[in-house]
């Protein structure tokens, strides 16, 4: 146990500590910004200046001093140093604004948006924390800060691929930029425009959710799409469906079940019931013993009801359910529809194939035979046909299009002919008689080549030489090519020699043209030696007093 001096001490020191505290903090608040330009007196030190290191350079009578910040540091006029005069016998900070906070403070480039500037733990560069919901690397994105409002499913947060950039995120509340639900068993996901975004498709039972600058998006699957919404509804579906605007939902037996809107019944919630009616004046009651009202009602503009053949028609209340009478509304053509046309819509005809009009009165010509024409386009419209040359081609009247007339269910080629399409080298006309036979292409006559016959063909090829094989190097054989047998090359060592034809000769090269002794020459490797000849491939003809395979040994003569 304590006694009374244990005590005494003990308060003697919290009183010390509370005095201490409040001489160095009363009055200023923890994260409370130091604008004061005046640093203290000039005889002693200036006040210290939060991360920087001050220098006194000068002491009297010119005091001078300069505040250097530290690395990765800068002040809040983006500059690295403050300079410091004696003014009044107290230092100053020269060229700073009032107001603005005196200190350096980490440095970011470019600043953060919505956190502050850190320096990392390693000390080699800087940082952006971010607020709370915020992220990247200048803070500049919006996370969520509770998950997507979803009836009948269950939803979670995921985790983001960047654990540090989502614990930054969020810190210590719960937050993030991406979840994901699963619908109740049998339910499906609803949210404005997701049948048109689906394009038919099936609606999903998960689904993914993306936070875009602080809101919840639905992305549709496999549509790269996101769909905004207040709350997404997972509903269940019955089939068949219900109908005036009834709800599909599950009874505690597991079964879909329509439950029909106010005025409504019937296993899809088909049949509106016959509550109380109102007309001019009150109200009629429709109690056990009323009489059975019926209601007279109109068929659309342009209709008429078949169990009436008018216009109006009747339904009545049987067992607290309008029945309307069998039968519906159809359209009328006030101008029957001929040759088994169907009216669709008022005063408008579908025809059967082979007619056409109005009325259908008209033989079509959507099956009648049409001429097979090369290089034509066939636009068939029932009633007229329009026969077009693909490009490149054109009728010979040099039109590119003719139009005939349906006439008794037959194309009219009497009144005009049809005629065949043919190429077209208007742009690159055939030269020395040649003839187009496809677009901007000519077929020669046996002098002249080229695809617009510009090219006088040389007929024979050239002569070969000895020892040589020769063959055409282009297909419009303009060139020839002649190369030697292997183990033979020409005087000037090369294997072969290319000749052009030009106005019908054939042109060898100058090189070919300044040989005095133009033949492929055999080729001994390694050559003849003292004066040998090469005669073959790698056969040496010696003169008189040498032997071997290159003449490289003289021969003994015996006296």
């Amino acid at each position: 146990m304590w006694n009374l001096a244990t005590w005494l001490c003990v308060a003697v020191l919290a009183t010390a500590r509370e005095q201490r505290f409040d001489r160095l903090y009363k009055g200023r608040p923890e994260n409370e910004i130091d604008t004061r330009l005046d640093r203290g007196g000039c005889d002693d030190a200036p006040t210290p200046i939060k991360n920087a290191r001050i220098r006194i350079l000068s002491a009297r009578p010119e005091y001078h001093a300069v505040a250097e910040c530290l690395p990765l540091h800068r002040t809040a006029i983006n500059t690295t140093s403050l300079t410091m005069n004696c003014v009044d016998n107290k230092w100053h900070v020269v060229n700073f604004p009032e107001g603005s906070s005196v200190s350096c403070q980490p440095w970011c480039k470019p600043g953060c948006r919505h956190g502050k500037c850190k320096v990392k733990r390693n000390g080699l560069g800087t940082y952006c924390k971010c607020f709370p919901t915020y992220s990247g690397k200048t803070c500049e994105n919006i996370g969520c800060r509770s998950l997507p409002l979803v009836t009948r499913a269950v939803v979670r947060w995921v985790k983001s691929k960047d654990s540090s950039e989502e614990s930054s995120m969020c810190g210590r509340m719960p937050c993030g930029s991406k979840a994901m639900a699963l619908c109740w068993r049998g339910s499906f996901f609803n949210v404005p425009g997701l049948d048109e975004a689906l394009q038919g498709a099936k609606r999903p039972r998960r689904a993914s959710f993306k936070c875009v600058n602080g809101h919840w998006r639905f992305e549709v699957p496999r549509r790269n799409i996101l769909l905004p919404f207040d709350v997404a509804a997972c509903e269940y579906v019955c089939y068949p469906p219900c109908q005036n605007d009834g709800t599909c939902l599950l009874t505690r037996h597991g079964y879909k079940e329509c439950f029909c809107a106010k005025g409504f019944a019937g296993p899809q919630c088909q049949y509106r019931k016959c509550t109380n009616l109102l007309f001019h004046g009150g109200k009629m009651n429709l109690g056990r013993h009323a009489y059975t009202p019926i209601v007279r009602k109109d068929c659309p503009t342009g209709y008429i009801h078949t169990s009436t053949g008018t216009n109006t028609y009747v339904e009545k209340c049987v067992d607290g359910i309008w029945v309307t009478p069998e039968g519906k509304c159809v359209p009328v053509c006030e101008r029957p529809c001929q040759n088994g046309g169907s009216c669709v819509a008022p005063n408008y005809c579908l025809c059967p194939p082979g007619f056409s009009g109005d009325l259908c009165e008209r033989m079509s010509c959507i099956n009648a035979l049409t001429p097979t024409i090369a290089h034509a386009i066939y636009i068939n419209e029932g009633h007229s046909l329009t026969i077009k040359c693909q490009p490149g081609f054109k009728f010979p009247s040099g039109k590119m299009s003719m139009t005939f007339d349906c006439v008794n269910g037959e194309w009219d080629f009497v009144t005009k002919r049809p005629q065949s399409c043919f190429a077209d080298c208007s742009e690159a006309p055939c030269q020395h008689g040649g003839t187009c036979i496809s677009p901007n292409k000519c077929k020669c006559t046996s002098f002249y080549t080229g695809d617009q016959c510009e090219h006088e063909r040389c007929i024979n090829p050239p002569k070969l030489l000895c020892n040589a094989l020769g063959n055409f190097s282009s297909s419009s054989r303009l060139e020839y090519r002649i190369d030697c047998d292997p183990g033979y090359r020409l005087l000037d060592g090369s294997s072969h020699i290319l000749a052009s034809c030009r106005a019908g000769v054939w042109d060898f090269d100058l090189g070919f043209k300044a040989s005095m002794d133009v033949r492929c020459r055999p080729v001994c490797s390694p050559p003849c030696l003292n004066g040998g000849r090469c005669v073959n491939k790698n056969t040496c003809h010696c003169p008189e007093g040498f032997l071997g395979d290159h003449c490289e040994r003289r021969a003994l003569l015996l006296i």
